[in-house]
């Protein structure tokens, strides 16, 4: 295939929908020869942070010298990005022989009436991901999970060096569980006889039941909270303490108070792998995190109004989301453009942004399982008196624009792929 005939094979693999469940995957991947078991991987599961903590350990890891795959999800323009090596995403052309390649064992199990449905779009790219780094012969594989975490299609891999758990909420309540408790046995599902797991959850609630979870699994539990802390100074740096290692001069590019805790759990993580025997050093540390980039997460992509673009999906990222707004100027009056998921808590997250907007526009992802943005203005009408309905997330950009001042701030939230959206919007000009 040609990268234009893999948009639409994977394309086409979504009529397939969302089924979580291994057995699926694990055919597949036993045909391609186990390639989830040939690179060293560090498996990052949780609900808020995953992206984020996934980007500090890459860009550190590249910085020390190591070929570094990471898979993420969702991606935000292409599909490529998905799958980077060295913190940058594949080529099309990269990514469309690694798709044939996956392809042609899908066809042959199918052929011999092994597989018994078509695989997913996330089970496809994870296969091609795992496929990828093998076949670059990468030092680490970062492999985010997509949902939950037990059964998700990540959750192939043997012995992962390690595995990460990073703050847990409510999310997917219908396949996770209606509890965080509930939801954090499912997220510890990743964990692995003798395999460390780190976490910066800090509800005592929901860490016991990923203890008990994780201890059920003949696992470790690193609690990174109990031995890391940061300090700010007042050009903005970081002092960060982890374990018995203080690394001086951070300078944090990802905004948002919540960010450090990401950076804490992601340098307790390079403590572990220390620990391993891997070599990493401050100056790689300093650089790395200095180097990171995550787009979608709190991205101001222009001024005047400002345009500020977030993927809060879930009460915790929108609590998140507001910490940073709150310490934003109050000049001006924030205009709120918002589309989200079906399977979200939605009812918590406008909870939360819309004492905030002067004025809220609801649209939605180009994606099935987008939210009718009749339906959100509906569950918003008893909390707020000026809502617009527009559809096509373009044009409720474009008539947010209009109607801001210079000194406004236009928010884009709810969903990673409405800011996916409005961001091609705004490259196609």
């Amino acid at each position: 295939m040609n990268y234009p005939e893999t948009l639409q094979y994977t394309e086409g693999l979504l009529g397939s929908g969302m089924k979580l469940g291994l057995e699926n995957i694990s055919l597949l991947l036993e045909r391609m020869g186990s390639p989830q078991n040939q690179v060293p991987a560090i498996h990052v599961g949780g609900s808020n942070g995953k992206g984020s903590v996934c980007a500090f350990l890459s860009s550190i890891l590249v910085q020390a010298g190591y070929r570094v795959g990471l898979s993420t999800s969702p991606h935000l323009v292409n599909l490529e990005e998905r799958i980077a090596l060295d913190n940058n995403p594949i080529s099309p052309e990269m990514l469309a022989e690694a798709a044939t390649h996956v392809r042609g064992r899908v066809e042959a199990l199918q052929a011999e009436r092994v597989l018994e449905r078509t695989p997913t779009y996330y089970e496809f790219l994870i296969a091609t991901a795992f496929h990828v780094f093998h076949e670059k012969r990468c030092d680490f594989q970062i492999i985010e999970v997509g949902m939950g975490g037990r059964l998700d299609a990540t959750n192939t891999m043997k012995k992962p060096l390690l595995c990460v758990v990073t703050r847990i909420d409510m999310e997917h309540s219908a396949h996770l569980g209606s509890t965080l408790e509930q939801i954090a046995v499912e997220k510890a599902g990743i964990a692995r006889p003798g395999v460390p797991v780190v976490t910066y959850e800090g509800r005592e609630e929901t860490l016991q039941a990923l203890r008990d979870a994780v201890r059920q699994k003949d696992a470790t539990l690193i609690e990174a909270r109990r031995d890391s802390s940061i300090e700010m100074d007042d050009d903005g740096n970081a002092t960060a303490r982890v374990r018995r290692m203080t690394y001086k001069n951070l300078s944090i590019p990802l905004p948002g108070r919540h960010q450090r805790e990401n950076l804490l759990l992601a340098l307790r993580i390079v403590e572990q792998l220390k620990i391993q025997g891997f070599e990493i050093t401050q100056d790689h540390v300093v650089l790395g995190v200095e180097q990171t980039r995550w787009p979608g997460r709190l991205e101001i992509v222009r001024n005047h109004p400002t345009l500020l673009l977030d993927g809060a999906h879930n009460p915790a990222g929108a609590a998140a989301l507001a910490a940073y707004l709150d310490t934003m100027p109050k000049n001006g009056k924030l205009l709120l453009i918002f589309g989200a998921m079906k399977d979200k808590d939605i009812a918590g997250v406008l909870k939360t942004l819309l004492p905030r907007a002067a004025q809220v526009f609801f649209t939605r992802a180009a994606v099935q399982r987008s939210e009718d943005p009749e339906n959100l203005a509906r569950m918003a009408r008893p909390l707020h008196e000026h809502i617009t309905v527009v559809p096509d997330p373009g044009e409720a950009l474009e008539q947010a624009l209009a109607q801001a001042e210079q000194q406004d701030v236009v928010l884009v939230a709810g969903s990673l792929i409405l800011v996916g959206d409005i961001h091609r919007h705004l490259a196609a000009g």
